[in-house]
């Protein structure tokens, strides 16, 4: 599938309603596609200009989030909470 049809689905795809209402959180299909899809997807297409870059997505820790995202962080700007 083509990164822009991937965007087109977390847009879709992601609850619109009150996020206490929304569908199962653990194992959805969104999740994976923000964590490990796109991420992945983006990093092919950019290809040797990504080395050293990292892509991470998060759709929220346990419930879904108002806000998920989608970042590339070069890794020596951020630090990792345990």
């Amino acid at each position: 599938m083509a990164f822009n049809d991937l965007l087109v689905s977390w847009i879709n795809d992601y609850p619109k309603i009150p996020v206490h209402r929304a569908p199962a959180f653990a194992g959805s299909r969104v999740g994976t596609l923000l964590r490990k899809t796109l991420p992945n997807e983006l990093m092919n297409g950019i290809g040797s200009t990504g080395v050293g870059l990292r892509i991470k997505g998060s759709i929220g820790q346990s419930t879904w989030t108002q806000t998920p995202w989608l970042a590339l962080m070069n890794p020596g700007d951020f630090v990792e909470s345990i």
